[in-house]
């Protein structure tokens, strides 16, 4: 038997973290979801497609819609070159869903200039302020109806401030 030499081949690996903020939405790395916080390995040389899904979260009232990478990237998705460990964190803001809705349900509301059907679902993120109001008389099936109140106190066209889900 001839001697022979069988040597083992490694390849270079850098690591990759992926995170979120706020921290635990999902982040798509080559397509696949991963949680974050992540840490990954990628093999040196490689390039990855990193992706921040807009809008994220589970909840029904409250979703987060893409800001920004931590670096003031707003590139989504972005390419990954793996030639060194690297850090990548997605920043979202929080937006609220808010019903604008009438009694009797089926007039028309407006919300920053648009006229919408009620009940009317929309998201507005947090901390903005949004016109909302309603033209008056409507008609309804025959009936005619005058705006008397809202719900939250407000005038007929009044601003609102997005700070938790509502029904107004």
């Amino acid at each position: 038997d001839a001697d022979r030499t069988i040597t083992a081949n490694y390849q270079l690996e850098w690591w990759v973290e992926l995170d979120t903020d706020p921290i635990g939405l999902a982040l798509l790395y080559d397509g696949v979801p991963v949680a974050t916080p992540q840490r990954l390995w990628c093999a040196a040389g490689s390039t990855h497609l990193l992706e921040a899904p807009s809008p994220n979260g589970a909840g029904p009232d409250v979703r987060y819609a893409f800001d920004r990478w931590i670096d003031t990237s707003v590139e989504n998705p972005r390419t990954h070159p793996c030639n060194g460990a690297a850090r990548y964190t997605a920043v979202y803001h929080a937006e609220f869903r808010l019903t604008l809705d009438t009694s009797p349900t089926g007039l028309t509301v407006v919300r920053d200039g648009v006229n919408l059907a009620a009940p009317a679902t929309t998201w507005c993120p947090d901390l903005s302020i949004h016109t909302i109001g309603v033209p008056s008389p409507q008609f309804l099936g025959g009936d005619r109806y005058e705006f008397s109140s809202w719900f939250d106190g407000g005038a007929q066209s009044h601003p609102v401030m997005c700070l938790a889900p509502a029904t107004i």
